[in-house]
């Protein structure tokens, strides 16, 4: 990439799915991508959980509840989904309603263990009691959104000018970049979407061109 000299380097990298927040059992656990790809169709009791707050754990529900699992979805949200507008959640709320998904609002899954008949017991907390209850089921699913793939993005930093450095009151204007950080700088570096955090291509896409119109 770089024998192509460029004065401007965006990168837009994707992540990988966010278990990271589990004090214990991450490695007992599948992620929405493993429900919306197809390549887990989990049977019996199922926990939904999602503090991302979007759509991909109401997605996994909508996938999973026609096949006759059990479905439990708990968020530490005080609302269902609250970045899913009006005009979408109907039709989630209609399969909620309509498969016997069962909600628990105001609780955050700490942990995950084995128990000794093989199930899950996930350990839900509350933050306004700091008390935790356990809830057994066989498969627990989490939505915490993503980790971005930053290799590329490190390995780039220190040949850039601005040092991956955005002014963002400069991007809202639709004015060109113009940090200096690095006067030995070869290119200016900027990441966005999923490379930066759990976003979406929408934000990217948006992002693209705040930083590339002016230029």
């Amino acid at each position: 990439m770089l024998a192509e000299h460029p004065d401007l380097v965006v990168l837009a990298t994707g992540g990988l799915p966010d278990r990271s927040f589990l004090d214990a059992g991450a490695d007992l656990v599948a992620d929405t991508w493993d429900v919306l790809t197809g390549s887990l169709r989990p049977r019996g009791e199922v926990l939904v959980y999602d503090d991302h707050g979007g759509y991909p754990a109401l997605d996994a529900v909508e996938v999973l509840a026609p096949s006759g699992a059990r479905l439990h979805f708990v968020t530490p949200e005080r609302t269902l989904a609250p970045d899913v507008g009006s005009m979408n959640s109907p039709a989630y709320l209609k399969v909620f309603a309509e498969h016997g998904v069962t909600t628990t609002l105001a609780r955050r899954l700490r942990a995950v263990r084995r128990t000794a008949d093989g199930r899950l017991a996930a350990t839900l907390h509350s933050d306004y009691t700091g008390t935790g209850t356990e809830l057994t089921v066989d498969h627990v699913i989490v939505e915490h959104g993503t980790l971005p793939a930053d290799e590329l993005y490190r390995e780039l930093l220190p040949g850039s000018i601005n040092l991956g450095e955005i002014d963002h009151r400069a991007l809202l204007d639709h004015r060109e970049q113009t940090v200096v950080r690095n006067d030995a700088g070869r290119y200016r570096l900027f990441r966005i979407g999923d490379a930066v955090a759990s976003r979406n291509i929408h934000a990217a896409v948006y992002d693209a061109l705040r930083l590339c119109l002016p230029v």
